[in-house]
């Protein structure tokens, strides 16, 4: 679950979910391997996202449910190979408001970002 927390002090409203919000991850490993699923046909529809209003100190989530990503979670995957420690990071573009100066304009006040989550620890063990 990918949470994302309003630490700011004033309301604001945020794009969730949908297929137009990305979620991109990076995992890090001694068996790790990234891959872009290029060409990879998908059949999911464009499903608009949900703009929410995050109150001052609460927080709104993501389900993440494997480790492909990318634009309809269709364009890249990650892999653990082996057993071992790891390292799981993502990133979230979408979009917020009030815009940051400098975000490219996404209507109703809403402008585009990349969130970034500190990386989570994983350790993978073989099947018993």
């Amino acid at each position: 679950m990918l949470e994302l927390v309003n630490k700011s002090d004033k309301d604001v409203k945020i794009k969730v979910g949908g297929t137009t919000t990305v979620i991109s991850l990076e995992l890090k490993g001694k068996g790790a391997v990234s891959v872009p699923l290029k060409g990879r046909a998908t059949n999911k529809l464009a499903i608009a996202p949900k703009i929410v209003t995050l109150a001052a100190g609460k927080s709104a989530s993501v389900p993440i449910t494997s480790l492909a990503c990318g634009y309809k979670n269709s364009t890249d995957a990650a892999y653990w190979t082996e057993t071992g420690e790891y390292t799981l990071s993502a990133s979230y573009k979408t979009w917020i408001a009030p815009a940051p100066k400098d975000a490219k304009d996404g209507g109703d006040g809403l402008g585009a970002v990349t969130l970034f989550s500190a990386p989570i620890k994983l350790t993978v063990e073989a099947k018993k």
